[in-house]
């Protein structure tokens, strides 16, 4: 088994998407980083829920893939209302 060089980015790894969650939706991938909820870094996973508290129905998240940083529009609303 070779090792594997995996970027050095403050995030929270998506290990997993749940087809029809909130972040399939918005275009979230396995293997993306992310980095920032509303602008809020994301270095774990607390850090992550933390930022999505209280927020309206649309929050913006942004994600490290590919050496790229990408935009999405997180649609929270449904989820916060279960």
């Amino acid at each position: 088994m070779s090792d594997v060089a995996l970027p050095t980015i403050p995030g929270m790894p998506v290990w997993g998407v749940v087809p029809g969650c909130p972040a399939h939706r918005a275009g979230v991938r396995v293997g993306d980083i992310v980095i920032s909820v509303d602008g809020k870094a994301t270095p774990n996973v607390k850090a992550y829920w933390d930022a999505c508290k209280g927020r309206g129905r649309v929050t913006k998240i942004e994600v490290y893939r590919s050496g790229k940083i990408l935009a999405f529009d997180l649609d929270l609303g449904a989820e916060q209302a279960a």
